[in-house]
């Protein structure tokens, strides 16, 4: 479709002394306008929603960071792998207390709500 509309629908031809315009040749602008292709950056909705979870991964993880630290520094752990190891039991609390558990949370936040 992109070809018809771009070579035989409309041109944008530069003007020469030959009363024949579709003899005037095509403008420059106008060969990169026909050259153009509307698929060659089209993505699939796979990579579409891969590169959406890694946008919002990156926009969760300077936020997950300090909030991390912020815990490692309360419970007294001092890398990734003992802060990590150590919320389970905050989260089980959390959720008693809330009455909403942690899995419950995800499902809801899965599901778009």
């Amino acid at each position: 479709m992109w070809l018809y509309l771009t070579t035989q629908w409309l041109t944008f031809r530069e003007r020469t002394a030959d009363e024949t315009r579709s003899r005037w040749p095509l403008s420059p602008e106008w060969q990169v306008i026909q050259r153009a292709s509307l698929a060659s950056g089209a993505y699939g909705i796979d990579r579409m929603r891969s590169l959406q979870q890694r946008a919002t991964l990156q926009g969760l993880a300077p936020s997950l960071n300090g909030y991390l630290a912020s815990f490692a520094a309360v419970v007294g752990t001092k890398d990734i792998e003992d802060t990590v190891a150590a919320l389970p039991l905050l989260l089980r609390q959390y959720g008693s207390h809330s009455g909403t558990t942690f899995e419950e949370r995800v499902l809801k936040k899965a599901s778009g709500g």
